[in-house]
């Protein structure tokens, strides 16, 4: 396992600025381009994972020219606290593949940047994470979860029916993850403002499978999620990239599609 964790004041300078997206733009695949996302229908057709050849370092700046052409993933449905009506912390994920790993970027604004802790496969959820979940079939139960804190601590489970079921599975799957964040303000620091961070994270495809990694045009299903800690709120905001939940964010008939594009 590789792990980076970088501290910044400038993410716009390293190449990432938050909120700003492809929603709507031409998107380009090796090849050429295809319709945007405005144009596809995502819960039939899904959200893409452009394949890249490029060499992808986790650091946590999205600065690699594929970033800028990936299907920008709105993570913006409240399933807690019930009734809650504030703004929304500005997030989004974005999916890419190669030939060995799962890519994801997810930038998270947050004017309260909290990490709970430093301890793999501890309770990150006890403070600011960003999730992301993956089922890749829809006939098999298997799915998988990788939670990162903005520090890059992470917690990793896989499970063979849902999580709290007997016999569900959990943390003792290991992603061998590599990780890299980005904090744009203070971790742990309520007495500023901050701007939020980025998590930036790759794992095999065969990890998620146990076994055969994805290959072009194939189809899996996948949750974006955030716990979001603030010092204006008295609960954190739970955000999904799907619109309703009946079993939180382990309820994978929610899931939306992602396509492997190449």
């Amino acid at each position: 396992m590789k792990l980076m964790n970088m501290m910044s004041v400038g993410l716009v300078a390293g190449g990432v600025m938050m909120g700003v997206g492809c929603a709507g733009q031409e998107l380009v695949k090796e090849g050429g381009p295809i319709a945007g996302v405005s144009g596809r229908d995502v819960l039939v057709d899904g959200f893409y994972a452009f394949y890249t050849s490029e060499e992808m370092t986790m650091d946590g700046v999205l600065d690699e020219e594929v970033w800028a052409n990936a299907d920008e993933v709105p993570i913006k449905y409240v399933f807690a606290p019930e009734g809650f009506e504030g703004e929304v912390s500005q997030t989004t994920a974005k999916l890419i593949w190669n030939d060995e790993y799962l890519i994801v970027g997810i930038e998270c604004a947050d004017k309260d940047v909290r990490s709970h802790s430093e301890k793999h496969d501890d309770t990150l959820w006890d403070g600011d994470v960003a999730e992301f979940f993956v089922k890749p079939s829809e006939d098999g139960p298997r799915y998988t979860e990788i939670v990162i804190a903005p520090n890059g601590a992470y917690y990793d489970g896989a499970y063979n029916k849902r999580w709290k079921d007997n016999g569900a599975g959990g943390p003792g799957w290991e992603s061998e993850a590599e990780i890299g964040t980005v904090v744009k303000g203070t971790d742990g620091d309520a007495s500023d403002d901050d701007e939020g961070y980025v998590v930036e994270f790759k794992v095999k495809l065969s990890k998620f499978t146990d076994g055969e990694p994805a290959k072009a045009g194939d189809v899996w299903r996948f949750g974006a999620f955030r716990y979001d800690f603030a010092k204006q709120w008295e609960k954190p905001l739970l955000l999904m990239n799907f619109e309703k939940s009946e079993k939180g964010f382990h309820y994978y008939e929610g899931y939306l599609p992602i396509r492997f594009v190449k």
